[in-house]
């Protein structure tokens, strides 16, 4: 299993993506975004924009209508005052007079929304049965970057990361730089493989995408005896090495 990426470009007539030009590759990041979803004709396709990223919005929208499909197009400052705390009536029901396949959330994100989009997804997955693509927070720059790799590739990557690790009990991860991490992992607990093609009804993920994640069984001892991990922990590790053990500390809420 190789851990590149190639740079290659299906559909662009074998061209290197660093021939292109900037507002090329924000295009092809539209056009991927339709391809993750499988958008085709007789698809009804709804994205949920605000206007920030109006840009992108149109362009996505635009290579729906490519595959020919119908595209309706709404913005959040429509339904209230940014932020939105609350799922509305007049937006629930312009989904659903709508009837849409495919929805996306292309939109940035603002302090509280949390409380809107929580009962959004699932009315989107599980009522509507839609295929979504979330790209909450999406830039220029994501679409340039991460929206343009190739997602073929990154399915059969992430589903080959997946069946390496779907059984796994402990992993053991070093890097050259000296990052040494052990996780243990519960049995009975689902790996979750996200790989950027959602073409069945119900079926959503975050755009861009590329990962395969779970919960650890067991979490980390510290310095500090700490009891609890916290609810929004995030350790990066881009310049300097750690080391971490997670092990002998259930999680438990």
């Amino acid at each position: 299993m190789s851990g590149k990426t190639n740079n290659i470009l299906p559909g662009h007539k074998g061209q290197d993506i660093e021939q292109l030009t900037f507002a090329e590759r924000v295009q092809l990041g539209a056009e991927n975004a339709v391809r993750c979803m499988g958008v085709s004709v007789g698809d009804r396709v709804f994205i949920m924009t605000d206007y920030a990223r109006e840009s992108i919005a149109r362009q996505v929208a635009m290579a729906a209508l490519a595959c020919h499909a119908d595209v309706t197009v709404r913005f959040l400052e429509h339904y209230g005052e940014r932020p939105l705390t609350v799922f509305s009536d007049e937006l629930r029901n312009d989904l659903i007079q709508a009837r849409p396949t495919v929805t996306y959330y292309i939109a940035t994100a603002q302090p509280g929304e949390i409380a809107f989009r929580i009962p959004l997804l699932p009315f989107l997955a599980q009522e509507l049965k839609v295929r979504h693509g979330h790209m909450i927070g999406i830039d220029e720059a994501l679409m340039a970057e991460g929206m343009c790799a190739d997602y073929d590739e990154v399915y059969s990557l992430t589903n080959q990361v997946y069946d390496l690790v779907r059984h796994a009990q402990k992993i053991h991860v070093t890097s050259a730089k000296g990052s040494d991490v052990t996780a243990t992992f519960h049995k009975n607990w689902k790996w979750i493989p996200c790989h950027g093609r959602y073409h069945e009804q119900g079926k959503w993920g975050n755009l861009p995408e590329g990962e395969v994640f779970t919960a650890p069984a067991m979490l980390p001892k510290s310095p500090a005896r700490m009891k609890r991990w916290p609810e929004n922990c995030t350790i990066t590790c881009s310049r300097y090495p750690m080391a971490i053990a997670l092990e002998n500390l259930p999680l438990a809420r």
